[in-house]
């Protein structure tokens, strides 16, 4: 009995040494899955405040977000390359609609469904056909950007065919801007020819091309851009502060001819971030997120609903304006070589602006657009 009763306090010693083994250590723990999300500059004013408060509550992911090019030519430029050389240090990054078919073709983009289950019913329907092929989610629709006219308000009321001749900022920060800038005068013309020679005759307006800035700074009476844009115009240095107008271009028949650029986060095919993943597609589902990301920016809701929220309403110029008209928006032909169409289109629109006869060759190149097809 004496040799039992030590054999069993050696035995339970053994367990219990073995119980003590298989806890961490005081204060250890798993370190955090990074994961790289991937912006414009432009827009990485709400997306750091995002990203931040995310891995501070994450108990397994961290988000590091990587900004990326001056403006969206050079962005997509950047992670077409990652994305074509098979590189994984991007595992998400925020894209813009017309790229979804490019990116498709090539086969970057994993599908979301197995992180997320999203119903394409609750955006418009354009916005649905591109978001989903093959009954596959690939992009999670987070914010729209919307074409608007800024004014003065001794300007307001006026007409974009009346704006020849005034001073009128049309010139976009980037190829992309102009390029919408462009397809609104051929939505307000009727033809590609007659929104071409509108938007040379603005281009000459006062003699001078202006700049948002310069309508910004008092310079310009008008300004062809966008929702987001009028962050500018309410901070206190502005020296528009409370005394600007925005309206939407329309036609002849009063329909808006307001085009939109719907952006959206998606996937590298090739990351294996699984859990971090999902955890960070969940919280950008999350409509408060979505919220703070439109209240940042100041752009407009992409999900339907969103436009029955008087925080959203109000968080942006020109949101409640285009409420109403939010069935009737233009968005962008889906044409898998659209970024390349566009550099065309834009290259023949300044040979256009600096001679008469290069009109028809300008025309074909939005043409080439338009019609979704290659270059």
């Amino acid at each position: 009995m004496f040799c039992c009763f030590f054999l069993s306090c050696a035995l339970i010693g053994t367990a219990a040494g073995c119980s003590c083994a298989r806890q961490p250590e005081a204060g250890l723990q798993k370190p955090k899955e990074e994961i790289i999300f991937a912006v414009q500059r432009d827009f990485t004013g709400a997306y750091e405040n995002i990203v931040r408060e995310f891995s501070e509550n994450s108990v397994g992911t961290e988000v590091q977000l990587k900004k990326i090019g001056s403006d969206s030519s050079d962005f997509y430029r950047i992670i077409s390359s990652v994305f074509l050389g098979g590189e994984i240090d991007i595992d998400m990054c925020l894209i813009e609609d017309v790229w979804i078919q490019d990116f498709l073709e090539n086969d970057y983009l994993a599908p979301l469904d197995e992180w997320i289950s999203i119903d394409p019913g609750q955006y418009p329907h354009a916005v649905a056909e591109r978001i989903q092929k093959e009954n596959h989610l690939y992009v999670l629709p987070l914010e729209q950007d919307v074409g608007l006219i800024y004014s003065r308000k001794e300007s307001a009321g006026f007409k974009i065919e009346d704006a020849v001749g005034r001073r009128v900022a049309v010139q976009g920060d980037d190829d992309g801007e102009t390029t919408v800038n462009i397809m609104e005068l051929i939505a307000f013309g009727g033809s590609v020819e007659e929104g071409l020679r509108l938007y040379k005759r603005l281009w000459q307006s006062g003699q001078k091309q202006f700049s948002f800035s310069d309508f910004k700074d008092g310079e310009a009476d008008l300004a062809l851009s966008y929702s987001g844009k009028g962050r500018e115009l309410v901070s206190a240095s502005s020296n528009v502060q409370g005394r600007f107008d925005v309206e939407t271009i329309t036609d002849s028949q009063d329909q808006s001819c307001a085009v939109a650029r719907v952006y959206g986060a998606v996937v590298n095919k090739r990351s294996e971030k699984t859990q971090g993943i999902e955890e960070f597609l969940e919280y950008l589902s999350r409509e408060d997120v979505q919220i703070a990301i439109l209240k940042e920016h100041g752009t407009l809701p992409v999900k339907e609903s969103l436009y029955d929220n008087d925080v959203v309403l109000d968080s942006g110029v020109g949101i409640r304006m285009i409420k109403p008209l939010k069935e009737t928006l233009i968005y962008r032909e889906e044409n898998p070589h659209y970024m390349l169409c566009m550099e065309n289109a834009i290259k023949a629109v300044e040979r256009y602006l600096a001679d008469d006869a290069a009109l028809q060759d300008a025309c074909a190149a939005f043409e080439e657009i338009y019609s979704g097809a290659g270059v």
